[in-house]
């Protein structure tokens, strides 16, 4: 699905698309209503292996004479990311709350919005 949609749109939008869907996923995990949470889970899960394949792509386009140190990268940095990041928010809800920690993850989401993408 992301490779397609690469191909046919650019690395670039594509992320965006798929970060903003994260980040709408995130947000969406603070209303309560059971029925509605399957939503966000649903959102998350298909952006997030979506996101996978996209950071896959741009890591083997960042070194296009060793395609294989893109993908070790990529999957260093998802594994670094997942185990700070997954501390951090464990510290976030356990010091204010599950709504205050998902918001915060949300807000940060977006500031991911304003870092450019280069690919050399």
């Amino acid at each position: 699905m992301a490779g397609v949609l690469i191909q046919s749109k650019g690395i670039s939008f594509v992320y965006r698309i798929f970060l903003n869907l994260l980040i709408l996923a995130i947000g969406l995990m603070v209303i309560s209503q059971t029925l509605i949470l399957y939503l966000p889970a649903t959102l998350f899960g298909t952006a997030y292996i979506a996101m996978t394949g996209i950071l896959l792509v741009w890591g083997t386009k960042c070194f296009p004479e060793s395609p294989d140190l893109g993908v070790n990268l990529s999957f260093l940095l998802l594994g670094l990311g997942q185990t700070f990041g997954s501390s951090l928010a464990g510290l976030v809800i356990e010091t204010f709350s599950y709504s205050y920690g998902f918001l915060f993850f949300a807000f940060i989401g977006i500031f991911a919005l304003i870092i450019p993408i280069k690919i050399r």
